[in-house]
């Protein structure tokens, strides 16, 4: 998680590329850390931190294929389902950007009116 803050703060001091190198190195020591089956898992998944900073970038399909690797790992977190709907609608990939609203909306509650949720609602809507 550290390596995964550093990327943030080189990121926020305008250096992408080392943000990037971290970012994908500690996605890559998260995989490669064996995780007993009683120990929580990241707070915020590196794989999905990853996809954020691609998505921040401006670099929607690489973001999309972050996003659904987390999720592999990582599912159902609303976080990560939010930035593979947001990166497949930036990339013109509606029916992916759906299917990724449509999950929102599925494990939400009905009431609930985090902006994540309400913009899943009105995608779906609007379909």
């Amino acid at each position: 998680m550290r390596l995964a803050a550093a990327a943030w703060l080189a990121h926020a001091e305008g250096d992408s590329a080392l943000a990037l190198e971290m970012a994908t190195a500690a996605a890559l020591l998260d995989e490669a850390t064996g995780k007993h089956p009683r120990t929580p898992g990241s707070l915020l998944p590196p794989r999905e931190l990853l996809g954020d900073l691609l998505l921040e970038l401006n670099r929607p399909g690489e973001a999309l294929a972050q996003y659904e690797l987390s999720l592999q790992d990582a599912p159902d977190r609303l976080n990560g389902l939010y930035g593979a709907a947001q990166a497949a609608q930036q990339s013109n990939n509606p029916k992916q950007a759906a299917k990724y609203f449509e999950r929102i909306v599925g494990i939400a509650s009905k009431q609930s009116m985090r902006a994540e949720v309400v913009q899943a609602r009105d995608y779906i809507e609007a379909l």
